[in-house]
């Protein structure tokens, strides 16, 4: 799997807020559960352009979802997380005008296969700047409102996308076009916490002149045992990619976009 990454940075920076710190301990921390996803998006040339789902008729999918991560409760150590999914899906579709993919040419009133395989790793370090609720007194009546969380850091994205085209009877040759990437882009993020709650959001996003990439989850959490939580949350990720092969350009851009329900367990 995707998860080798030996890097650690030890300083994020200093920023200037009051924050009040929970016990001084480091926890690792495990999540997996399924991305019920739809794809969307299109790939297009000088001569057409196809839709994912209008032409090539993708649909939803479902893919496992697995994330470790380092929570550390020391005023200037980082955090650091690491998540992954990756998508696979097949489609058969035809069409009724002459497309264009990669360096094939498919003639009008023929049936094409395709297969999508999508894989996305997320390796961010941030800094979480906590603040402690304190009770709130109105008349005779006394309630805690909760604490508050925010998050700054970096996610270094890796994109891994490959589609493979072919005619669907007579095939004589594969097509494909493959893009890997790696993108840097700044994380922000917030978290609320009452009792065994917890609702978040977080996001990432970032344009470059032949990549950009924007992905952002929002979600809450509920603790059923001690450091046991259930998480149910809607994740989108998305990516815009020009891809040169010889004289051939595409311009891809893909997203899914979906709920995505997980275990989590705090060390």
């Amino acid at each position: 799997m995707l998860l080798r990454f030996l890097l650690f940075l030890s300083v994020l920076g200093v920023l200037n807020a009051q924050e009040e710190l929970y016990s001084k301990t480091i926890h690792p921390n495990i999540e997996a559960g399924m991305h019920f996803s739809k794809f969307d998006g299109s790939i297009s040339n000088a001569n057409s352009t196809s839709d994912i789902k209008e032409n090539l008729n993708y649909t939803n999918s479902t893919s496992s979802y697995l994330a470790l991560g380092v929570w550390a409760d020391y005023k200037y150590a980082p955090n650091i997380k690491i998540d992954y999914f990756s998508h696979t899906q097949n489609q058969n579709s035809g069409h009724n005008t002459t497309i264009y993919i990669a360096d094939g040419v498919f003639d009008a009133n023929t049936t094409i296969t395709t297969q999508t395989n999508y894989t996305v790793a997320n390796f961010t370090i941030y800094h979480d700047f906590q603040y402690k609720g304190s009770n709130i007194n109105f008349l005779r009546w006394s309630f805690y409102p909760g604490d508050i969380e925010y998050y700054m850091g970096l996610n270094i994205k890796y994109i891994r996308w490959r589609f493979d085209v072919e005619k669907a009877t007579n095939a004589t040759t594969k097509h494909w076009i493959e893009i890997t990437e790696i993108i840097p882009l700044p994380f922000i993020g917030f978290q609320y916490f009452y009792k065994n709650f917890r609702a978040f959001a977080n996001v990432s996003a970032l344009s470059f002149k032949i990549a950009k990439s924007t992905n952002y989850e929002i979600g809450f959490a509920y603790q059923v045992f001690p450091n046991l939580y259930i998480n149910a949350s809607y994740l989108y990720e998305d990516f815009q990619v020009t891809e040169r092969a010889a004289d051939h350009i595409d311009t891809i851009k893909f997203l899914t976009s979906g709920n995505k329900f997980s275990f989590k367990y705090i060390f």
